[in-house]
């Protein structure tokens, strides 16, 4: 069974209020695309050599408006703002937080339950990105992540486009190889491929990263790999 548990980001005592993502905003633009266009990844992965990873949020990383489990696997919006010390390594103007862990070479699994949450970012982040000014979550600025704002998904890349995803899903797979320069992204339940950052060349380490607004309080949940990877005799592909 996927060991999974609820997913939640610690507060800064901080004055400044965390980034909510607005989709109204004339500077933003938007390609259609269909899911033909968008990348695939083809290439065998080992099952046996740590692809499937338990991953916890760092808690001097997250934002003060977010709150994060005692587990440290599960993350949610509040509304309210915790007093914690303002360190270097804390976001915040967006509100995420980074995993625990960061990586420097290898292939890396692990999924997000995201049920319920309408307003959330996931994906991976270098170690030297921007944490106390606004930033673009692009790739240019050290972030590969994908998003939802209400039904929406969205590619954060240049330009931001939108993602379509056909059943929304419930959770989410995040595949991260190094070497390769590419982190992929999946519909757990649906077993489909989403998107896949492809052409970097990464030098630095990269850390889980996840992101939420929902307004209803809903959690993010970390959890490991599941079996239907294993199950696929190690390839992960867009098919």
């Amino acid at each position: 069974m996927t060991d999974c548990a609820v997913l939640g980001f610690a507060s800064l005592g901080t004055p400044s209020v965390p980034v909510i993502p607005t989709k109204l905003q004339g500077h933003f633009t938007y390609a259609e695309v269909t899911f033909s266009d968008a990348p695939m990844y083809e290439g065998t992965v080992s099952t046996h050599g740590g692809l499937s990873i338990s991953v916890t949020l760092d808690m001097e990383t997250a934002n003060p408006w977010l709150e994060v489990s005692e587990d440290l696997k599960s993350l949610r919006w509040t509304g309210t703002q915790r007093s914690l010390p303002d360190t270097r390594q804390r976001f915040t103007h967006w509100a995420c937080a980074l995993g625990s862990e960061g990586f420097t070479s290898g292939r890396h699994y692990w999924e997000v339950e995201v049920t319920g949450n309408r307003g959330w970012s996931l994906g991976v982040a270098a170690e030297s990105v921007e944490r106390k000014e606004w930033v673009r979550l692009r790739p240019e600025t050290g972030f590969w992540t994908i998003e939802r704002f209400d039904d929406q998904f969205y590619i954060n890349s240049s330009p931001e486009s939108r993602l379509p995803v056909g059943q929304i899903p419930g959770k989410v797979g995040v595949y991260l190889s190094y070497e390769s320069g590419t982190v992929s992204f999946y519909n757990v339940d649906t077993k489909s491929h989403l998107h896949t950052f492809t052409g970097n060349r990464f030098t630095e380490k990269l850390y889980p990263f996840c992101g939420t607004w929902d307004k209803n309080n809903k959690w993010l949940r970390i959890c490991s790999g599941s079996d239907w990877i294993n199950n696929r005799g190690g390839a992960l592909t867009s098919q």
